[in-house]
């Protein structure tokens, strides 16, 4: 039921659901305190106002009724029809009403939003490992050895002592390109001080010479991918056959003649993925004779 009552200090008539019943309250015409009535009090109150004022001023008050909430009260103005409301005071132009749901939706979207693009970042950082062609491997020094031999004018395996081995990051560019003096298999085996093996070492890749029992160890310097040169110290290039040009000018960037460092020995000009410690077992077949 609706409690119709007035200001008791300004005489705004005024209308609220009897649930408020001695609830303590500010009229929203004065902003003064006041209490809301019983409905015998609000009666005895209506009447003191129409006695006072005069009819003229009774039917122009009545015309306009205000249903008030303290806090949570809704605040209405009616009119002598109580099922008309007057429009609501315009919306503030700086605040937007959003439905709830919508700003669920959109939380969930961003949550998505960011699930998938995490899901990419870990594709597009596995790729990039996996394309350097170290994912799963060391990151640090890795070993590349082997075993190397030929076929003796018996047709017998031998170990081909002497062999040098030297291998290269293929992604190098040397300021300088190496000596060849000192690197090939006739040449005097050299020391870690020598100028050509201090150049290799320093763009990352590393020389051996293969031993007595036909073995090499390269220590390199990380994984990726090296060229791999062998040249034979036993076996020598048939006769009119003429190293591949490409190969030649992948030496090139490296050596100050490619040619002269091959000679007339057998060679083997590769590229090789080293990962982690690997090995490599070649065989350059028969000597010439």
């Amino acid at each position: 039921m609706t409690i119709r009552f007035a200001c008791t200090h300004c005489g705004q008539r005024l209308s609220v659901h009897d649930e408020k019943i001695g609830k303590r309250a500010k009229c929203p015409k004065c902003r003064q305190p006041l209490t809301v009535p019983t409905a015998e009090a609000a009666v005895a109150q209506l009447a003191e106002v129409r006695a006072a004022r005069a009819e003229a001023e009774l039917e122009d008050a009545l015309a306009e009724f205000v249903v008030y909430d303290d806090d949570d009260m809704e605040l209405i103005y009616e009119t002598e029809d109580e099922t008309q409301a007057v429009a609501a005071p315009p919306a503030d132009e700086n605040y937007v009403a959003v439905p709830r749901y919508i700003v669920y939706v959109q939380g969930i979207l961003l949550g998505v939003v960011a699930l998938i693009a995490f899901a990419l970042g870990i594709l597009v950082g596995g790729a990039t490992v996996t394309n350097s062609g170290t994912k799963g491997g060391p990151t640090g020094p890795v070993l590349l050895s082997g075993r190397v031999t030929y076929r003796d004018s018996g047709n017998q395996q031998a170990n081909d002592e002497g062999c040098v081995v030297i291998a290269l990051p293929d992604n190098a560019k040397p300021e300088q390109k190496i000596d060849i003096d000192g690197l090939r298999p006739d040449d005097d085996s050299p020391g870690d001080t020598h100028p050509g093996v201090v150049a290799i070492r320093e763009i990352g890749g590393n020389i051996d010479r293969v031993d007595r029992d036909g073995n090499f160890r390269l220590q390199l310097s990380e994984p990726g991918r090296y060229f791999v040169l062998m040249l034979s110290a036993h076996t020598r290039a048939p006769d009119g056959i003429t190293p591949d040009r490409d190969h030649l000018a992948q030496m090139g960037r490296y050596f100050t003649s490619p040619l002269d460092l091959i000679g007339t020995n057998k060679h083997f000009w590769r590229n090789e993925r080293v990962q982690r410690d690997s090995r490599i077992d070649d065989d350059f077949g028969r000597t010439r004779e």
